[in-house]
C-alpha cells in the first residue's frame, strides 16, 4: 500500500470527511494536521476573504474613480494630432531624398519593382520547389523560407532570375549568412 491509512473519517454513505485522514509519505499532512482545527479555521477564513479575481456581477474595483479632481481638464484635451513649432516643421523636410547623408541615389524604388514584378516571383517559386520548401543549411521544411541569391544581384544581374544563382534558406540561416558576409566584407 503507498499511503497508511489511519484514522478514516467516513459519513454514512462511506465517503471521506474532512480532516485528517490519512499520513502520505510525499505529501505530508492536511492543515489541520499540522496546526490544529482552531488555526486551520483562521486560515481558512482568511483565504476566504482574498479577492480572486474578476467574478461575473460584482464591481470593478475602481469603478467610479478618476485620477482628475474635480473640475480639473485633463492634459490632453484640445489636443488631437501632432503639433510641431514652426522651426521643427522647418527642420522635418530639410533631410529628406538627395539631402539626406545617406541618399543613395533613389535605388529603393528600383528595387522594390523588381521584387513585385512577375518574373522575380516566378523565380522565387521555382527555387522553392527545386529545394523541396527546405532550408538548404539547416535542413528545416516550410515555415518562414526566403530565397537567398548565390551570386549578388547587384553584382551580377545577368544571372538574377537564373533558378541556378538561388537557394532556399530558413530567415534565421539567411541572417546568418548575410552577418558572416558582412563580416568578411567589412
Amino acid at each position: 500500500m503507498p499511503y497508511e491509512f489511519e484514522n478514516l473519517n467516513r459519513d454514512a454513505d462511506g465517503r471521506f470527511t474532512r480532516g485528517y485522514t490519512y499520513e502520505s509519505p510525499k505529501k505530508g499532512r492536511t492543515f489541520e494536521g499540522m496546526y490544529g482545527n482552531e488555526k486551520t479555521k483562521v486560515i481558512k477564513r482568511k483565504w476566504k476573504k482574498k479577492p480572486r479575481g474578476f467574478k461575473k456581477g460584482h464591481s470593478q474595483l475602481n469603478s467610479g474613480r478618476t485620477h482628475f479632481k474635480k473640475g480639473q481638464e485633463p492634459w490632453n484635451k484640445n489636443k488631437k494630432g501632432i503639433h510641431l513649432s514652426p522651426e521643427t516643421e522647418f527642420q522635418r523636410g530639410q533631410l529628406t531624398g538627395d539631402k539626406h547623408p545617406n541618399w543613395k541615389g533613389g535605388i529603393s524604388p528600383i528595387r522594390n519593382l523588381i521584387w513585385r514584378s512577375e518574373q522575380y516571383q516566378e523565380w522565387r517559386d521555382a527555387v522553392f520547389k527545386r529545394d523541396d520548401y527546405t532550408c538548404q543549411d539547416c535542413n528545416k521544411r516550410g515555415g518562414r523560407i526566403v530565397a537567398h541569391h548565390i551570386k549578388f544581384f547587384s553584382l551580377f544581374p545577368e544571372l538574377g532570375f537564373d533558378v541556378d544563382n538561388g537557394r532556399t534558406l530558413c530567415r534565421s540561416c539567411h541572417s546568418k549568412l548575410h552577418a558572416k558576409l558582412k563580416g568578411v566584407a567589412g
